[in-house]
């Protein structure tokens, strides 16, 4: 089904079935693991929404979870637009009565890979997100031209929600680098080895990789060392 990744091409997109399913969390690791490995690493948040004021400065979270979470320096983490409202870029935008482009972000995306060894470029909620009224994140990163790495909740619903943004990628020409089945709950019901096994099948030779759920109290950076992540230190 999906196309295999070439392991010399030092970018990779990190994209969702949805909100909230742990892309910046997934993100948070795969710059960690690169920059253990020795690679110059930087993250790329082209649009970022939810951005607030705490009473002493703008919050801009999914950038200073990298920063809590990951090794990387400030000069490593980048963002082109910086959003308020916590909707899609494009109805952030319109919101706020400000202009984004794609093009800006490109520019920027190509300039990065250039600079560094290993680059990760995180998308916004899932692959139909707008961007502009009829350009969704899909068609960034088909512009892009970069392999995926797609997150998925590893809950029950992940078999159906990781297979048709799969089906979506591949129609559109898109590589998947390998599919993060994320467990956000402590809890196991069963449904989260019988889905990753399934997709395994499914989606071959793409890897599916289990998460274990993480602590939120330390450090991403900190928890590496007692997970296997083989699958994506193939990455690197």
């Amino acid at each position: 089904m999906p196309g295999t990744y070439n392991p010399t091409m030092g970018s990779l997109i990190v994209t969702g079935t949805g909100t909230n399913v742990g892309k910046t969390h997934v993100s948070a690791i795969l710059v960690s693991l690169f920059a253990q490995a020795g690679k110059r690493t930087a993250y790329y948040k082209p649009y970022q929404s939810g951005v607030y004021h705490d009473g002493k400065r703008h919050v801009i979270p999914d950038v200073d979870f990298i920063k809590r979470h990951s090794p990387l320096s400030a000069s490593d983490i980048h963002v082109t637009y910086a959003l308020t409202p916590p909707l899609s870029p494009f109805h952030a935008a319109q919101a706020m009565g400000v202009a984004v482009t794609s093009t800006e972000v490109a520019r920027t995306a190509a300039s990065l890979s250039t600079a560094y060894d290993s680059l990760v470029i995180e998308g916004a909620g899932g692959l139909y997100t707008p961007i502009l009224s009829n350009y969704f994140f899909i068609d960034l990163f088909k512009e892009l031209a970069m392999p995926v790495v797609l997150v998925a909740d590893a809950s029950l619903g992940a078999i159906n929600s990781t297979l048709l943004s799969c089906e979506a990628l591949c129609h559109h020409g898109i590589k998947i680098a390998l599919v993060v089945l994320n467990r956000t709950r402590t809890d196991d019901d069963g449904s989260e080895s019988h889905a990753c096994s399934f997709l395994s099948d499914q989606i071959k030779p793409t890897p599916v990789f289990l998460l274990p759920h993480m602590s939120g109290r330390l450090p991403i950076r900190e928890q590496l060392s007692s997970l296997d992540c083989s699958l994506m230190v193939s990455l690197a």
